[in-house]
């Protein structure tokens, strides 16, 4: 829903107090109607204070309009990880390639990145200037997190139900809290939410990954000789339960 000129006054009158946010919203106001001159200026304004959104506005505006010059200078500026291969890209097409192979090879390297399609890209710009030499060469890094990524929440949960079984919880390492966003997360209650049907959030599903990432450093015997037969977690925490009470 577009908004009205009631909206943009107000958000005109705080912009010239310096809110950022009202900036912003002018400037992007201004792009969705193709007023490019007004969207221009308030961009710029809000870049001038540090505004990261408003870079990106303005370097998403310049790449579309083909503009490749500003589109670079402005991506730069914003410095944002997500645009990584957009900027790439936009270097190749000014025909820097070393520029654009350095990027590839930053996002090959980021666990977190887009490994796999930069790789790719990476590849066909070797071929491209006829550096087939170095496409052999170019690979992405062992990660042991993409492990611990690929099990399925049933593999992670008899892992870690692995080293469960056989360790006293002395340091509190199930019942340790862990703190996220505001919420609170404890390894052994996850285990048993698991284990009554419920699934993990994404924020429980990495920190039990972390957990078994680091029991797997710290345990390499109890990793090279699993138990296949165990007792749940709910026996477990009940057989726990009852000899506290003795």
């Amino acid at each position: 829903m577009a908004a009205s000129e009631d909206d943009i006054k107000q958000w005109k009158l705080v912009a010239n107090e310096g809110n950022q946010s009202a900036i912003t919203a002018i400037g992007q106001h201004y792009l969705e109607i193709g007023e490019l001159d007004q969207a221009k200026f308030w961009l710029l304004k809000g870049s001038e204070m540090g505004s990261i959104t408003c870079m990106e506005l303005l370097a998403e505006s310049y790449h579309e309009k083909g503009e490749i010059t500003e589109a670079i200078y402005w991506f730069e500026k914003a410095d944002w990880p997500e645009h990584v291969l957009t900027l790439a890209s936009l270097y190749v097409t000014a025909g820097r390639y070393e520029d654009a192979i350095a990027l590839y090879k930053s996002e090959i390297n980021n666990e977190y990145g887009e490994q796999e399609k930069a790789l790719s890209l990476l590849q066909e710009l070797l071929k491209s200037l006829g550096r087939d030499a170095e496409v052999a060469e170019i690979q992405i890094p062992f990660s042991p997190n993409v492990h611990y990524q690929k099990l399925s929440d049933q593999e992670l949960f008899d892992q870690l139900m692995n080293y469960y079984i056989r360790m006293d919880d002395d340091g509190g390492f199930w019942s340790e809290e862990t703190f996220d966003d505001g919420e609170v997360y404890v390894a052994d209650e996850m285990l048993e939410k698991y284990e009554l049907g419920e699934k993990w959030t994404l924020t429980e599903r990495e920190i039990l990954e972390s957990n078994l990432r680091v029991l797997d450093e710290y345990y390499s015997d109890v990793l090279d000789n699993p138990v296949l037969d165990f007792i749940t977690h709910t026996q477990r925490f009940k057989l726990n339960q009852n000899l506290d009470s003795e």
